[in-house]
Parts: structure tokens; C-alpha cells; sequence
């Protein structure tokens, strides 16, 4: 008679539609980075634009085969109105930032910036949790 009890120790599956290559490549590096416990397997999808999130979201959460399925996406604009134009978005606010803790100058999520940012993300600056917790 085959066993009928759950699996315990299964991993919780989680998706996470990221908008565009710098959401998805910072969740990449802290995936990468083992920052996450363990419990979580973490699929991440690069939905190429906030366009395409709806269509992305549709399918993960139709399949079926994820226990959750959150999405990653700018909301520097006021939602209430404006997030209309996030589909044009500069990152003029954020630019000093970035240079402040990177060193990246004129920051305008190009591959090689966000290449070069992600360089700087570690465990320790993530908050110092690794994977233990």
C-alpha cells in the first residue's frame, strides 16, 4: 500500500515575477548569496517590462505549481494615479544613492551598471542574515 502522508520536508514554492533585469538581477545575486532560508525554493521570473507582469503573474499563478507568487516592480511614481507612467521610468532619485554606495556614476539601469551594482550586494549589507536563518 503506497504511503499517504504528506511530504514534510518539502520546500515552500515561491515565485517572484520581477519586472525588468534590475529587480531581476538584484533577487538573483541575493538568491545566489544564500540569504534566504532554506525552506524556500525561489523561482524568480524576469517578466521584460511592467507590460508584461499581468500576462507572467496569469500564468504562474494558473499552472499552479507555486504556493505563492508575489511580483517585484517600481513604484517610485505615486500609484494612485500616476503609476501610469512608470513604463517610461528615469532613475534621477536613486542615481546619488547608487553612487554614494556603489560608486556607479549616472545611473540609468544599463546591463553593465546593474552589473556593476550587484557586485556590491553581499550578506552583510543585505542585513547580515545568511542562510541559517
Amino acid at each position: 500500500m503506497p504511503n499517504k502522508l504528506p511530504k514534510f520536508l518539502d520546500n515552500h514554492k515561491i515565485c517572484i515575477i520581477c519586472e525588468g533585469n534590475e529587480e531581476y538581477e538584484y533577487l538573483k545575486r541575493l538568491k545566489d548569496l544564500k540569504v534566504w532560508n532554506e525552506q524556500y525554493d525561489i523561482s524568480l521570473v524576469n517578466a521584460g517590462g511592467n507590460g508584461n507582469i499581468p500576462a507572467r503573474y496569469q500564468d504562474r499563478y494558473q499552472n499552479g505549481s507555486d504556493e505563492l507568487v508575489l511580483v517585484f516592480c517600481d513604484t517610485e511614481k505615486k500609484p494612485h494615479g500616476q503609476y501610469e507612467d512608470i513604463k517610461s521610468p528615469t532613475k534621477p532619485v536613486n542615481a546619488p544613492l547608487i553612487q554614494k554606495y556603489t560608486g556607479v556614476e549616472n545611473y540609468k539601469r544599463r546591463t553593465d551598471q546593474i552589473a556593476d551594482v550587484m557586485k556590491h550586494i553581499s550578506v552583510d549589507n543585505y542585513g547580515g542574515y545568511g542562510s541559517e536563518n
